[in-house]
């Protein structure tokens, strides 16, 4: 995984290209039931099967893009994704898809853009979202760190995150001897901490 291939970010949350999308029987093994798609152009391979849910956001991978107005959007349609995979694609799954990748992470698991960047990296090397798009991201975390827009980690997020550090996959970003992920406990509202392990 990492170089062009379907990359698994989260264990039910997938980046990849527009060949990933045409896929259907790596889709299937996967159990990917949910497909977003980042551009204006490509199908929405497999719709008429009925086997997948899928989502546009009908985005261009330029200067003057405003991919930042669908970010919720995108949120929305990650949450229902109801236990099964979902995948977000663009042409190349190195900058549009990317891009809403590291927000989804920077909004649901509390990371910083920084992090968020280099721990979607450290799991497929090849992104690179236009200077355009980390603009947009920088004004993202900007709200999110004056409570303009709110951060909230999602069950699913949670789960995912739990089992990375079950795992101990590489999960921290920064150095050091691990990553601090505020996890919402159930049966308080305050927000306890959990630290990973250190790397295996």
């Amino acid at each position: 995984f990492g170089n062009g291939q379907l990359t698994p970010i989260l264990p039910f949350l997938y980046l990849g290209n527009e060949h990933d999308a045409q896929d259907l029987h790596l889709l299937q093994r996967m159990n990917i039931g949910y497909i977003l798609n980042v551009t204006t152009h490509l199908p929405l391979y497999h719709y008429d099967t009925g086997l997948f849910n899928y989502k546009r956001l009908p985005a261009t991978d330029s200067n003057k893009q405003n991919l930042r107005q669908y970010f919720e959007e995108a949120f929305e349609f990650i949450a229902h994704q109801a236990g099964m995979g979902l995948l977000i694609h663009c042409q190349a799954g190195v900058s549009r898809s990317a891009t809403i990748v590291i927000a989804y992470l920077m909004k649901h698991s509390w990371m910083t853009m920084t992090d968020a960047y280099k721990f979607v990296k450290s799991k497929r090397p090849i992104i690179s979202p236009n200077l355009n798009f980390m603009g947009q991201l920088l004004e993202f975390e900007e709200d999110l760190n004056n409570g303009i827009t709110p951060r909230i980690l999602t069950r699913s997020t949670q789960r995912s995150l739990r089992s990375l550090l079950l795992l101990c996959e590489p999960v921290e970003v920064t150095k050091g001897a691990g990553v601090c992920f505020f996890l919402k406990t159930s049966s308080t509202s305050s927000w306890s901490l959990l630290r990973s392990r250190p790397l295996c």
